[in-house]
């Protein structure tokens, strides 16, 4: 079950002075997989909610993760909590749980039900809550883990599409079953009503051409995957790959948008002087970011098409709460690589030298010291057989490190040993070292590997087509960062900034108090606005 929600007084406690200038709801978007290059890149094509964004926001131009390992679940729990994956647990989307011997996935559980049971650190809808219990928190996405680990850990409501059945859903932590609104606003905006449509490109707008957005087509050999693109095959009715398809499509994001809408209407958020926040992860520029890239025609439809969404969400809020009386922030969980076929031969992909160089290492360990099974998953050792051989698992770790920084394309290799160092986070080693750094914010010792592959910035470790996001550079972590509303001031902000910074930002705009020792600074002093106070942070890495 779920945990427990507080019911409501019977009578509201009077208003604070601050409570009328206080927004009465805080919206967290984030669109998976938005490098920061497309605001401006596909800026002057936007008409909706980016627009408005770029026009009446505080925009961060040098926004970035200050992780390494900048997959999907990572960075939304940095945006969720002002915490670095080190501190939230939330190291990968899924890594090898030693005491366990199997896979943990980084929204479910040690009980299998999907949960932020793994996450390590509450979040800005858990300081919601404990400012005032009353407070709605609502949380969804089309992926389980960023619908979960948006929300917290004491969500209101979690939602996200389930590709094999084609239709939102929840879980028992967060409550016993759906809702029956749920079953009618399937019926009316649902995936079966997206049956029998391709996927077709909107038009762009009057005056903009193509050719000036930086889109690169790549032919993918005898027979090209352009559009427009099916979703499913050769079935009469809505089937399993249907479902799928429509997942990884733009109209799941279309879906999303209006779900949000519902949950809006239905639990009245902002309706009252109790902050509430609505999260929302847009999910199908990630799915098709990987297929096709960042200079994709594809990639800029589903950017179209979010900024037609968000500028609907936006219109909602305005006629409900009042234009400038809400307050949003705008972010992304990574980046990802430029395609190789799209970069003019600059760019490559991993190939058969590079797989059989990495397969070559547990041979190698095994002639030296006359044992096998050095690796239990992955890059994770086997401490049975480390301790067989009478070794240190370190010693171990850096013979395999240096074994493998041969390898072609692989531009450095580091060691758990190297990222738990107590200074691994330091200012100078920052300075320094910025990539070893990165590596050590996403390092927590229970759960990550022993061994860290860093790959050339011209690589993408990836061996089927398409590309990837996963390290330290400037691609994967540099990303979008806008916040506005209520004591934002538009305008453009060149300083560096981190996305732990979002969340205790958003705090301040909200008066409310935030745990000690976050990763993330409060930025609201410098966007020209009146902010509420907030607790104590911790100082940034």
């Amino acid at each position: 079950c779920g945990p427990p929600r507080p019911a409501p007084p019977a009578a509201a406690p009077p208003a604070s002075p601050g409570d009328a200038a206080r927004p009465p709801l805080v919206v967290l978007v984030v669109v998976d997989q938005m490098r920061a290059d497309y605001l401006e890149r596909f800026g002057p094509a936007f008409r909706g909610g980016f627009a408005r964004l770029l026009a009446e926001g505080a925009v961060f131009t040098a926004a970035s993760h200050a992780h390494g390992v900048t997959h999907t679940a990572p960075g939304h729990a940095a945006l969720a909590t002002g915490r670095h994956p080190a501190r939230t647990g939330i190291v990968a989307n899924s890594w090898y749980d030693r005491a366990r011997r199997e896979e943990a996935y980084s929204a479910a559980g040690e009980d299998g039900v999907t949960s932020p049971g793994r996450l390590l650190g509450d979040g800005l809808g858990d300081w919601l809550k404990r400012a005032d219990p009353r407070a709605r928190v609502v949380s969804a996405s089309a992926k389980d883990r960023t619908a979960v680990l948006l929300g917290g850990r004491r969500p209101d409501e979690v939602y996200w599409y389930d590709g094999a059945r084609g239709r939102f859903r929840t879980s028992p932590y967060y409550a016993a079953r759906l809702p029956e609104w749920m079953a009618t606003f399937e019926a009316r905006a649902g995936a079966r009503t997206y049956f029998g449509r391709a996927w077709e490109p909107l038009p762009l707008p009057a005056g903009v051409e193509e050719a000036s957005l930086g889109l690169v087509r790549v032919d993918t050999g005898a027979f090209p995957d352009g559009f427009p693109h099916r979703l499913g095959g050769l079935q009469p009715s809505p089937h399993k790959a249907f479902f799928a398809d429509l997942g990884e499509s733009p109209f799941v994001d279309e879906m999303l948008a209006a779900l949000a809408e519902e949950l809006v209407a239905r639990h009245d958020l902002g309706g009252d002087a109790v902050p509430d926040l609505l999260a929302l992860s847009f999910s199908a520029l990630d799915y098709v970011g990987h297929d096709h890239g960042p200079q994709s025609r594809e990639a800029l439809d589903v950017l179209l098409r979010v900024d037609r969404l968000l500028g609907g969400l936006f219109e909602q809020l305005d006629r409900r709460l009042g234009r400038g009386r809400w307050l949003l922030a705008l972010s992304a969980d990574h980046g990802i690589a430029p395609l190789p076929e799209a970069s003019g031969g600059a760019r490559r992909r991993v190939g058969v030298a590079e797989a059989l160089c990495f397969q070559r290492v547990e041979g190698e360990l095994a002639a030296r010291h006359g044992a096998r099974g050095w690796f239990e998953s992955g890059l994770y050792l086997d401490p049975a057989t480390v301790a067989q051989a009478g070794l240190q698992r370190a010693a171990v770790a850096a013979e395999a490190a240096a074994l493998l920084a041969t390898c072609p394309g692989v531009a450095r290799v580091l060691t758990a040993a190297e990222l738990a160092a107590p200074d691994a986070t330091s200012s100078a080693v920052a300075a320094a070292d910025p990539v070893r750094a990165a590596y050590a914010r996403s390092f927590h010792p229970e759960r990550s590997p022993d061994l860290f592959v860093h790959w050339d910035e011209a690589v993408v470790p990836k061996t089927e087509t398409g590309t990837t996001h996963q390290g330290a550079w400037p691609f994967d972590q540099r990303v979008v960062m806008i916040l506005a509303g209520p004591g934002v001031a538009p305008g453009r902000h060149s300083e560096p900034v981190w996305t732990v910074d979002v969340a205790p930002t958003l705090a301040a705009l909200l008066g409310l108090p935030v745990p000690a020792g976050l990763d993330g600074v409060d930025r609201a002093a410098s966007l020209g606005g009146p902010v509420g106070p907030a607790g104590p942070l911790g100082p940034r890495p």
